[in-house]
């Protein structure tokens, strides 16, 4: 299970006080006093608990992204954002989730294309490298259902691949505005005009996009950089990013990801519509790691999870 938290660098400080004085207080209450050398101790495993979560068999995602007032073609102020919140919260994480997909924040979904991608994603990777903790975060990117072109996809397998990246969660909610389920239902006036709205659209209507996209994902980051199933577009796209490195006047000075790190497999969360266990499953064998559920369990309290794992064990009896 996967808890997380969202924040921008103007929420980061904030934040950051919370989960430290979180550590603290665990640190405390497990014997491990109340000096800031029980704190290092804790989050460098010696509680035999993951450092960000607490708890076992648990992770802590923590999502970062810019803020809203940070000029859109400013990339060198918007690595700025994202280093700010990583420098800040990453040795309390367990998982950094850089989110480039929000509908609700204008021009942000822009910062998907390679070059600008890349860019901030190395410039992620290496902060989150550099914190002062034995075990170092996982960093993963969430991108939008809606950007989803063949050179969009592929640009942006490039750049997960160029950053070090360890994975990406497919994917935000859409600016689209399916049709109401079940099919030949009529939404009422009000719901209506809600559905008017600007903001990201979540729900069972996202599900078929979200098991889709999972598979030419999964093909992608498979298909490693240069070969035939990246050439093209991607190719080019390449090119681009590899001009765009971090400016070392502007950007805070952090380790570089290590060619090793872009060498494993790449982890992919899939979110978007997933209700019951059969769905779970379904993007499970597209190619997810992770099946992730944020509306079903909005409506259905935390039982969901226990019912969509109890579902899933039932049908792997019955195959």
């Amino acid at each position: 299970m996967i808890n997380r938290y969202g924040l921008n660098s103007k929420g980061a400080d904030h934040m950051a006080a919370v989960l430290e004085q979180r550590v603290q207080d665990f640190a405390y209450a497990n014997g491990f006093g109340e000096h800031e050398l029980a704190e290092k101790r804790v989050l460098n495993g010696e509680a035999g608990v993951p450092p960000g979560s607490l708890r076992p068999g648990k992770l802590l995602a923590v999502q970062v992204a810019k803020n809203k007032v940070t000029p859109d073609n400013d990339i060198e102020a918007i690595k700025r954002d994202y280093v700010y919140c990583v420098d800040r919260v990453a040795k309390y994480a367990d998982i950094l989730v850089v989110n480039v997909s929000s509908p609700n924040t204008p021009g942000l979904r822009d910062l998907q294309a390679t070059a600008p991608l890349t860019a901030i994603l190395k410039a992620v990777v290496g902060a989150a490298k550099s914190i002062d903790r034995t075990t170092k975060p996982y960093v993963m990117v969430k991108v939008s259902p809606d950007e989803d072109a063949d050179e969009q996809v592929s640009g942006i397998c490039q750049a997960v691949w160029s950053s070090g990246v360890d994975g990406v969660i497919v994917g935000n909610t859409t600016n689209r505005r399916p049709d109401a389920l079940p099919k030949g239902f009529t939404v009422p006036a009000a719901e209506q005009e809600t559905l008017k709205e600007t903001g990201g659209y979540s729900g069972p209507q996202l599900f078929d996009r979200t098991v889709s996209l999972v598979a030419r994902y999964r093909a992608m980051l498979d298909a490693t950089p240069n070969t035939p199933e990246l050439t093209g577009a991607a190719a080019e796209a390449t090119t681009t990013a590899a001009q765009v490195e971090p400016d070392t006047e502007n950007t805070p000075s952090v380790e570089p990801p290590k060619p090793s790190d872009s060498l494993a497999r790449k982890v992919i969360f899939a979110s978007g519509g997933v209700t019951n266990g059969q769905q779970a499953q379904a993007v499970l064998d597209a190619g997810a790691s992770v099946a992730m559920m944020y509306t079903a369990i909005t409506y259905g309290g935390m039982g969901t999870v226990t019912r969509v794992k109890q579902e899933m064990r039932e049908g792997k009896k019955q195959q």
